[in-house]
């Protein structure tokens, strides 16, 4: 299947919801960075010290989500790499009770020095049943990846999602099915916010079941402290899995940073709706400014690491070891 025809119905779905969500709104923005420090272990590799830098701008209304993300990080046997790109989720007004319709789209460059820049973009449409607590969504979509060096590759990929608040604890539930390069893999993830005053924190835990390389687990697990209204301690750790699409490898890391919000010209409560989950780290409507929990959480499509993805000497584009080839 050709990569147009992949990205034809999810294109076509957002500019429908561009139309439907373009009446006057208050828009909320806010531009935040990250310095962060800790240790980074890929697969077949020793550990190494990491440091990185993250900016981050966001955009946001009850029917609009807009970030543009990037992050250059650094390792100390010398591995370099700079990733970013933009993400949009779009949201229709309800055309039925409690039935929305909704898109997402992101796309990610990632140039590592010394070893081959790669990119991948994904986009997938949903119809979702909310309510003031728990929602369902269903959706399809596809993507496209490429190293350089290497031909590009399609994806087919279906998603079901649900979120529910148990007490003061938002959870979440997806499934991912994907047919990438003639081959399928599936991810199931359940994820989990808290906040307590000024502190925040949450889990994923990710389950990949590959027909090639049989069954993963990563997770991820982050705490956040708000020192300030516009300072936070952050504290992240946990296993990526591999990346097909820009064949990153796994590995393992942990960080400790600050989150300092440099910009944030006004705040606009946003409403109960099908919830964003590829940009659904920061709560506009939230008293923290530098973000809270929101319903709808889902799998992210593209997620900048804020850790070296590369190691030297991880190979250009072959596949196997820790070599950059596209599988699961």
């Amino acid at each position: 299947m050709s990569r147009a025809r992949l990205a034809a119905p999810v294109t076509v779905l957002l500019a429908f919801l561009a139309a439907s969500a373009s009446a006057p709104a208050a828009l909320s923005a806010q531009l935040t960075v990250t310095a962060n420090a800790g240790t980074v272990r890929y697969d077949q590799t020793t550990s190494e010290r990491s440091a990185g830098l993250s900016p981050e701008l966001r955009l946001e209304n009850r029917h609009l989500a807009f970030a543009f993300a990037a992050a250059l990080t650094g390792a100390s046997d010398g591995s370099r790499i700079a990733a970013g790109g933009p993400s949009l989720w779009l949201a229709s007004n309800p055309i039925a009770h409690h039935i929305q319709l909704d898109a997402q789209a992101s796309f990610q460059y990632t140039s590592p020095k010394g070893d081959s820049s790669s990119w991948a973009a994904m986009g997938i449409g949903e119809i979702a049943f909310t309510s003031d607590g728990p929602g369902f969504a269903l959706g399809v979509g596809g993507g496209t990846g490429t190293v350089a060096g290497a031909s590009a590759i399609t994806a087919l990929k279906g998603r079901a999602r649900g979120w529910f608040d148990a007490g003061p604890v938002s959870l979440t539930l997806a499934a991912e099915p994907t047919v990438i390069a003639g081959t399928w893999y599936a991810d199931f993830t359940v994820g989990g916010s808290t906040e307590y005053g000024p502190l925040e924190g949450s889990a994923n835990l990710l389950l990949r079941q590959s027909r090639t390389s049989g069954t993963s687990a990563g997770a991820e697990l982050e705490a956040l402290w708000h020192a300030t209204p516009s300072a936070a301690l952050v504290i992240t750790g946990g296993r990526y899995l591999r990346d097909p699409f820009q064949g990153l490898p796994a590995g393992t890391f942990l960080t400790v940073g600050v989150k300092l919000l440099l910009w944030k010209p006004h705040t606009n409560a946003s409403g109960e709706g099908v919830g964003e989950s590829a940009l659904s780290e920061v709560d506009f409507g939230s008293a923290n400014t530098l973000g809270s929990r929101s319903h709808g959480i889902g799998n992210s499509l593209l997620r900048v690491r804020n850790v070296p993805s590369v190691t030297k000497g991880s190979g250009s584009s072959s596949a196997g070891g820790t070599g950059r080839g596209h599988k699961p």
